[in-house]
């Protein structure tokens, strides 16, 4: 894990979204340097599997990936109302978040490897404290398989 901060291992980790993975990876191999995790709108796993019901079909990878193909750099994208409903409404604040978006042009790319990504074996080697949180409007938490899976007081 590289050393991001002027401050001493171990650190709490924040990971959100597709960020999460990378989070979960870090406090399991590296517990000596993670002292907690804090993570929003988070999943271990995202596409459905015989033994993960509650994943997105397959039949539905091309709509979600169709979605961020029209919406990806838009002002008008309704994924932002759901990620920062406080500000989606800000016609300033959506316009900066298009362009931010237009500057990662593989969007698409990137989402369809995500989409891939399952780290629930790691989930039991996570012995740290961890905090997972949602807005009203997210799914509810134990559907994204980390409910009672982390290690202790998670």
């Amino acid at each position: 894990m590289v050393q991001l901060s002027r401050y001493p291992p171990p650190a709490i980790l924040f990971g959100t979204a597709d960020g999460t993975p990378v989070g979960l990876l870090a406090a399991a191999t590296y517990p000596d340097r993670v002292r907690g995790l804090a993570l929003w709108a988070s999943s271990a796993r995202l596409l459905w599997d015989v033994d993960y019901p509650i994943g997105v079909p397959d039949e539905a990878v091309e709509l979600v990936l169709g979605a961020f193909r029209a919406a990806w750099g838009n002002d008008d994208d309704p994924g932002l109302e759901v990620v920062a409903p406080s500000v989606a409404s800000d016609p300033r604040w959506r316009a900066g978040m298009a362009r931010i978006e237009r500057r990662s042009c593989e969007a698409v790319r990137y989402w369809a490897v995500n989409l891939h990504a399952d780290v629930r074996s790691v989930l039991p080697a996570i012995a740290v404290l961890t905090l997972v949180m949602e807005t009203y409007r997210d799914a509810d938490p134990r559907s994204f398989g980390l409910g009672g899976s982390g290690g202790p007081g998670s």
